[in-house]
């Protein structure tokens, strides 16, 4: 299966979490946010953005086939959009983290080369 392209990423993103209903959308969105924090020590625990979606994406989708290539396909289409809807957050918490230590940082205390 061909990865898709960020846009192409935050499209399937846009679309599924549109089918979503509030509460589920929410639960996602904490759900990742959760796996956010857990990728954020990826160094220690070996658990990125990446293993995270695979292990827990295909619990979270119910697959009712008898036909083991489409639970495989539709598996694997609910991890790549778990993935991005992860890294998503994960890139967000970062940029959050970034703002925080910008505005935390006075001019004073930079040393200037």
């Amino acid at each position: 299966m061909e990865m898709l392209g960020s846009l192409e990423q935050s499209a399937c993103v846009a679309q599924v979490e549109a089918m979503l209903g509030s509460l589920e959308l929410a639960i996602v969105h904490w759900l990742a946010d959760l796996l956010a924090v857990v990728a954020e020590s990826q160094q220690e625990n070996h658990m990125g953005v990446d293993q995270l979606a695979i292990i827990i994406a295909p619990n979270l989708v119910r697959i009712e086939t008898e036909n083991p290539m489409v639970a495989v396909t539709v598996s694997k289409a609910s991890v790549q959009v778990f993935r991005a809807v992860v890294r998503a957050r994960f890139q967000r918490r970062q940029r959050g983290a970034d703002d925080e230590l910008k505005e935390n940082v006075e001019p004073s205390t930079v040393a200037l080369e």
